[in-house]
């Protein structure tokens, strides 16, 4: 993936429910010095990368979801996170962050085609 960056002064060009507010994503509670924080642990079953960078954004609070996109620390990858069942699914398409945004903010996540990663990081589902 390209670098490109979505941050608290483009927040006009997040979708509708999401924020990039770094005090609402609160990823430094998820990834941390501890080895068992969420992110790591993220990463060692579905064979991930995951950095203290890669939180792009989350669904707010009064939505009542717990998403959260991710992107790898080389830019390469983004993920959807849902904490609630813990699952990881790997956005195949659209490519770059920004266009990451712009479909989730034109078509929700429906928009995006994710594939499902199982414990070793292997396919589950495309959808």
């Amino acid at each position: 993936m390209a670098p490109s960056s979505v941050s608290s002064n483009a927040a006009a060009a997040l979708p509708e429910g999401w924020t990039d507010s770094k005090d609402e994503m609160a990823w430094d509670l998820y990834y941390n010095d501890d080895p068992q924080c969420d992110a790591k642990e993220l990463e060692k079953t579905y064979g991930i990368s995951l950095g203290p960078q890669s939180a792009v954004m989350c669904r707010t609070r009064s939505t009542g979801e717990c998403f959260y996109v991710l992107e790898s620390p080389d830019n390469k990858s983004c993920y959807l996170w849902n904490q609630i069942t813990t699952s990881i699914y790997r956005v195949e398409e659209p490519k770059t962050r920004a266009q990451i945004v712009q479909s989730i903010s034109e078509n929700g996540v429906r928009g995006l085609k994710i594939v499902q990663l199982d414990e070793g990081g292997k396919v589950v589902t495309a959808q």
